[in-house]
């Protein structure tokens, strides 16, 4: 087993390196002819005589030739987010564009080889400051895997948080649900484009009260090597929920989504969203944690505090209504009862039936789960989308979050927000680079019907056998900052999470795209 190669990047400004991927198209045509000569036989008979002839028919023809062509191996990219985003400068001038705050923390990992750091040539930030980007170039005797995860801690510009999110590969069609565009509300969409031709990308937005129609969502222009940052809330103002849909045309797309939170002028979090699973039968979210519930039930969920509540967010993006079975499992050990107005509550799985109205995008509340991490299935008669969030607050006496008058009257503590989104099915092999934070957990989730024995191979220390139930979820403990390969099993969905003080965070774990096929070329 080859140990990933892994790499600890400190945040700091980066040389640019731009890496042109090359695909090969080809075409096959295959001719064929036939053909056929009739022959017309006369037969004469006489009394004493009969005769017969029989002639061959001709034939044109010979073999085809035919070439297998292979393509040509491309360097395998991930782009991350960038740094937190705010709207304005220090001054409270450039109220409409955006503005960085600090660097984050880059990890990354590959199955071999040697990636290499680098970062986007442009920007829509005032600062400047582009995204990381991470290239591995390919091996001529196997498919490298490389993994890469951003992490930053804030607690400036306005804003206070913890965000962590999985570095991506391009795509020409991707989804994301998260965010909003209510007072206090900022939801910015960063579009970077890593490819060696320009994109267009057009959107479809979505919100609880339908599919939005605006001008501007389509001809979006990223260049070569770019990233374009527009905000959510020109398109969708005063839109609780929302899930966008991103599809590009020329160089494919890495799309992440930022939401900040303030509450008057206390801020109330952050998190960075990456795309999740395409509209499925089946969804799963691993790894959902629920934080500080006791907490958030002695602050109130009324008037601007109503999003602290957990919710799954859920969108059926066709034209037909979908019925569909939500269910709520806690992770063995995660969650332990606790003793409530004199009373014991335990954990206990939750299945709840749902009907979602084509196009309109629903949030579920789920305010009164205990403490810990859950797996949550969504299987749905036609095709869905699904996110959840949670809410922390820190135990400590940090940031005042409300006067000494109203409903949430008292509550103190620094909050935060994260956004867990769907995660695909991994086979095999699966590596994961853990960027740093609080509490990091690996969250595995066996779907198959068979129990599985992953073997998590860490970049440093042990590396244990985990035992996976079938059907069934574990949660075990990361190094921040490390990487880890896991091995020996069938299908997984795989996902990191982040638990501190005030701090909550968490992304899926995606795996490599397939390889591109042989193509056979007649001629």
């Amino acid at each position: 087993m080859t140990e990933p190669t892994s790499r600890a990047v400190p945040a700091e400004a980066d040389q640019s390196r731009s890496a042109a991927a090359r695909g090969t198209a080809v075409r096959g045509v295959l001719v064929g002819a036939r053909i056929m000569s009739g022959l017309v036989t006369v037969g004469v008979m006489v009394a004493a005589v009969g005769g017969a002839a029989l002639v061959p028919l001709p034939t044109l023809g010979g073999a085809v030739r035919s070439a297998l062509i292979e393509p040509e191996a491309v360097d395998t990219t991930r782009v991350c987010a960038g740094p937190v985003l705010r709207l304005g400068a220090d001054d409270g001038t450039d109220a409409t564009r955006a503005n960085s705050i600090g660097e984050a923390d880059l990890r990354f990992a590959a199955s071999g080889g040697s990636p290499v750091r680098g970062s986007l040539d442009s920007t829509d930030s005032m600062t400047g400051v582009t995204p990381y980007r991470v290239d591995l170039p390919p091996a001529s005797d196997e498919q490298l895997i490389l993994a890469a995860s951003q992490s930053q801690s804030i607690a400036s510009g306005g804003l206070i948080g913890f965000a962590a999110t999985e570095c991506s590969t391009a795509s020409s069609d991707s989804w994301i649900v998260a965010g909003s565009t209510e007072t206090g509300r900022t939801t910015l969409l960063t579009l970077s484009n890593p490819a060696s031709v320009q994109s267009i990308v057009s959107l479809e937005l979505y919100t609880e009260g339908g599919r939005v129609s605006a001008t501007g969502l389509d001809g979006i222009v990223v260049p070569v090597g770019g990233q374009r940052i527009v905000s959510i809330a020109g398109w969708a103002p005063d839109a609780e929920s929302i899930v966008v849909r991103v599809r590009s045309s020329g160089g494919a797309i890495v799309a992440h989504l930022q939401q900040s939170v303030t509450r008057v002028l206390t801020p109330g979090g952050v998190d960075i969203a990456a795309p999740g699973v395409a509209p499925a039968l089946r969804a799963v979210i691993p790894g959902f944690v629920v934080d500080s519930h006791t907490a958030i039930e002695d602050i109130g969920l009324g008037g601007d505090f109503h999003d602290l509540a957990s919710i799954v967010r859920l969108l059926a993006p066709g034209d037909a209504d979908a019925q569909a079975t939500l269910t709520v499992r806690p992770t063995p050990g995660t969650v332990k009862p606790v003793i409530e107005e004199g009373e014991e509550r335990v954990p206990e799985t939750i299945v709840v039936p749902i009907e979602l109205k084509a196009g309109i995008v629903t949030d579920l509340p789920f305010d009164q789960l205990l403490d810990g991490s859950y797996t949550i299935t969504i299987d749905s008669t036609v095709p869905v989308v699904a996110a959840a969030r949670s809410s922390t607050v820190s135990s400590g006496e940090g940031v005042r979050l409300d006067s000494q008058e109203g409903p949430n009257a008292g509550a103190s503590g620094a909050i935060d927000f994260a956004w867990f989104t769907t995660a695909p099915p991994l086979a095999t092999t699966a590596l994961v680079s853990v960027a740093p934070g609080p509490g990091a957990m690996l969250h595995l989730v066996n779907t198959s019907v068979n129990p599985a024995r992953v073997t998590v191979h860490a970049s440093t220390g042990a590396s244990p056998v985990e035992e996976v139930s079938a059907g069934g979820s574990l949660a075990v403990p990361m190094t921040a900052g490390g990487s880890y390969m896991l091995t020996g099993f069938e299908t997984l969905h795989v996902s990191v999470s982040y638990a501190g003080d005030g701090e909550l965070a968490g992304f899926a774990v995606t795996g490599p795209l397939p390889l591109a096929a042989a193509v056979r070329v007649y001629h």
